[in-house]
């Protein structure tokens, strides 16, 4: 009878409001090599990223992304990329960030997808200072940016079945010079 009641308690938390399988899978939690490249866009700054053991929101290792020149008006950003061909037809991207400094720094994700390896990005999403658990990008959300929309946030992701690329981007305020952010745990929900 205790067995029973553990396996119904393990199934309800394992199942949404709706009635889905809510499962969680960890694609990158840092705990090994680097696969992650900085990309080298006219409208990004300049970053150093390497796996680190300064902080973690779980394992030992997070990805230590430092910010190494001033933001500016149209200079804003920094990326990041890891090359990988995913199907995120039914799926969700989560992850945890850290911020040293409690200035205005703001996430988003971008995806290369499909054939033509098209560019789409989702809304930033704001980090605060600390730990910023279960930062969660809609994919079926009809909020994504791309060269078709002249960059205007309208869309849903096309392709969400060919991903080719998955990108992190850091928005920094301008006059921002040096910052240094954590990333750990990217999962897909």
């Amino acid at each position: 009878m205790k067995y029973a009641v553990l396996i119904l308690m393990f199934l309800a938390a394992a199942t949404s409001l709706n009635g889905t399988y809510a499962a969680q899978i960890v694609w990158e939690n840092f705990e090994g090599d680097n696969y992650w490249e900085p990309v080298d866009w006219e409208n990004t700054g300049q970053v150093n990223i390497s796996v680190s053991d300064a902080k973690a929101s779980e394992g030992s290792q997070s990805l230590e992304i430092i910010v190494r020149e001033e933001a500016t008006d149209w200079k804003n950003k920094v990326a990041f990329y890891r090359e990988e061909e995913l199907d995120l037809s039914n799926a969700n991207i989560v992850m945890d960030v850290y911020s040293e400094k409690a200035a205005a720094i703001e996430v988003a994700t971008g995806f290369r997808v499909g054939e033509k390896w098209a560019y789409y990005e989702s809304n930033k999403k704001p980090v605060n200072q600390g730990w910023n658990k279960d930062i969660t990008f809609d994919l079926g959300a009809n909020d994504f940016k791309s060269k078709a929309t002249d960059w205007k946030y309208m869309v849903p992701l096309a392709d969400r079945d060919s991903v080719k690329e998955i990108y992190v981007l850091v928005y920094r305020p301008a006059k921002m010079i040096q910052d240094v952010i954590y990333i750990d745990n990217i999962r897909f929900k």
